[in-house]
C-alpha cells in the first residue's frame, strides 16, 4: 500500500510540474519570447565578446524602446483627443454663434415688419416720426429729431370734367403738345426743367426723450449766402455753429450724396449744439415727396457716447428717412 501511495505521489507531482512548466514555458514565451528571440539571433549575428552582456544590453534597449513606443502613442492619443475637442469646441461655439444670428435676424426682421406696419397705420406727422424713432432706437440705440422745411404746401385743384377736355383741346390755331416737341427738336433747344425747390429753414418738429424740449419749435436758418454789397468771391461766413442740415440738402440736390455724416460733431465747428457739446457722431439725411422736392430732414446723434455710426448704421438711417418721406407723402 504504501508503494501504490508514493507511486501515486510521483505521477501527482510530474503531472503538476508538467503544468507548472508548460504555464511558465506559455508565460514567457508571450512575454520575452519574441524579444528573447531576436536578442538571441542579433548575439549569434554579431559575434560580441561578451555575449551575455550583449545579450542584457540589447534586452534592456528592447524594454527602453517599448517604454517609448508606449509613451509615444500615448502622447499621440492625447493630442488627437486635444484635435478632437478642440473640434467639438468650435463646432458647439459656431452652432452658438448660428443660433444667436437667426435670434438677431428674427429679431431684426420682426423690428423691420413693425416699423412697416407703423408707417402703414401712422395718420399724422407725429405717428410717423414716432414710429421712425422707435425704430431707430431699436436699431441704433440713438436719438433721432425731425425738422420740416419751408417747402410749401401744394394746393389741390380740382378740376371738372369739361375744364380738363377745354385744357386737354389746344385753341385754335395753337400747335398742339406734340407739334410744340417737334418744333423744339427741329429748332435744337431743350424743354426747360423744373427748378428744385432750395430749402431757407428749417423747423424742428419732433424729437426723442429730452431733447423735445430742446428742439421741438426751433428753427434752422440758411447761412447767409454773399450779397452784390459783400466783397466779390466773398462766402457765407462758417465755423460759427450755423448748422451743417442745409449742406446734406445741398449735396442731396447735387446728388453727390444721401446722407452726411460727421464722425465727430464737437470738432465740426459749424455742427450747431443746442446743449453742452458733446463727444459723438452726427448725421442727416434729407427726406423728399413724390417730385424729389426736399421736404425735411431725419436726424440722429449718438452724443455722449463717443462713438462714430457704422455704414451699415448709414445705411439704415438713410433708408429710414426716405420711407418718411413716402409715408408724410401719403
Amino acid at each position: 500500500r504504501h508503494r501504490r501511495l508514493t507511486v501515486q505521489w510521483r505521477q501527482d507531482w510530474r503531472s503538476r510540474s508538467r503544468e507548472c512548466w508548460s504555464m511558465q514555458a506559455e508565460y514567457l514565451k508571450a512575454c520575452v519570447g519574441s524579444v528573447l528571440a531576436d536578442g538571441i539571433a542579433q548575439t549569434v549575428l554579431m559575434r560580441p565578446d561578451d555575449p551575455i552582456d550583449y545579450l542584457a544590453q540589447y534586452l534592456l534597449k528592447s524594454v527602453a524602446d517599448k517604454e517609448a513606443a508606449e509613451l509615444l502613442q500615448k502622447d499621440i492619443q492625447r493630442e488627437q483627443q486635444a484635435v478632437q475637442q478642440r473640434k467639438e469646441s468650435a463646432s458647439a461655439e459656431q452652432a452658438e454663434k448660428d443660433r444667436k444670428l437667426a435670434q438677431e435676424k428674427a429679431q431684426l426682421s420682426k423690428e423691420d415688419s413693425e416699423f412697416a406696419a407703423g408707417l402703414s397705420a401712422a395718420s399724422s406727422l407725429d405717428e410717423v416720426c414716432n414710429a421712425a424713432a422707435s425704430y431707430i432706437r431699436a436699431r441704433i440705440g440713438v436719438s433721432s429729431y425731425v425738422a420740416m422745411t419751408d417747402l410749401p404746401e401744394k394746393e389741390p385743384v380740382a378740376k371738372t370734367a369739361a375744364a380738363e377736355a377745354a385744357a386737354a383741346e389746344p385753341a385754335e390755331g395753337e400747335p398742339t403738345e406734340g407739334e410744340r416737341g417737334e418744333e423744339q427738336a427741329e429748332e435744337g433747344e431743350e424743354a426747360p426743367s423744373k427748378l428744385k425747390f432750395v430749402p431757407q429753414t428749417l423747423k424742428y418738429v419732433f424729437a426723442t426723450g429730452t431733447d423735445e424740449r430742446l428742439l421741438v419749435g426751433k428753427q434752422l436758418l440758411r447761412p447767409k449766402a454773399a450779397t452784390e454789397d459783400d466783397e466779390e468771391g466773398a462766402a457765407p461766413v462758417r465755423g460759427v455753429g450755423e448748422g451743417v442740415s442745409f449742406d446734406a440738402i445741398d449735396a442731396y440736390l447735387a446728388g453727390t450724396q444721401t446722407i452726411l455724416h460727421v464722425p465727430s460733431a464737437i470738432q465740426n465747428k459749424s455742427v450747431k449744439f443746442y446743449y453742452i457739446p458733446r463727444t459723438g457722431a452726427f448725421a442727416v439725411a434729407p427726406f423728399v415727396n413724390a417730385d424729389g422736392e426736399v421736404k425735411g430732414v431725419f436726424s440722429a446723434d449718438a452724443l455722449g457716447t463717443g462713438r462714430k455710426f457704422t455704414a451699415e448704421e448709414l445705411a439704415i438711417l438713410t433708408k429710414t428717412a426716405k420711407d418718411v418721406g413716402a409715408a408724410l407723402d401719403r
